[in-house]
């Protein structure tokens, strides 16, 4: 059950990168199963044919472009709700080392749930891999 949902996920267009998560990692969109031939063979002699003709595919050549693309519209993205929250009054004041108070969102969510453990506990905004992260418990 398990590997559906997975393959579901990884194949669905993100609203922030405009990609799928398939797309990003083999420079291909993925086949679906009901795409495949149900009469389709696998032939040694056909493999190895397709393996001596292989070729990078157009979106792993393209890649670099790609990855351009993705980390722009995180920059719009990111901007967009700075945007909503500056014409909400609210500010984003972290910064690297701030300490900061994780809400625990899916028991907020919960019906009939009190003002109590609603929080996680504080945590340490940092860096991962040079870039800003949200903080983990």
């Amino acid at each position: 059950m398990l590997q559906p949902t997975m393959f579901a996920l990884r194949t669905k267009h993100h609203i922030t990168t405009k990609h799928t998560p398939y797309y990003l990692m083999f420079g291909r969109e993925a086949r679906y199963p009901s795409q495949i031939p149900m009469e389709y063979e696998i032939m040694v002699q056909k493999v190895e044919r397709l393996i001596s003709q292989e070729a990078p595919s157009r979106g792993l050549r393209e890649q670099d472009t790609t990855y351009s693309e993705v980390s722009a519209n995180n920059l719009k993205s990111q901007e967009k709700v700075r945007q909503r929250k500056r014409q909400r009054g609210e500010e984003d004041h972290f910064h690297m080392g701030d300490l900061v108070l994780v809400k625990n969102a899916r028991q907020e969510q919960s019906k009939g749930v009190e003002n109590g453990g609603r929080h996680v506990g504080s945590s340490t905004y940092g860096k991962h891999g040079g870039k800003g992260c949200r903080p983990r418990v």
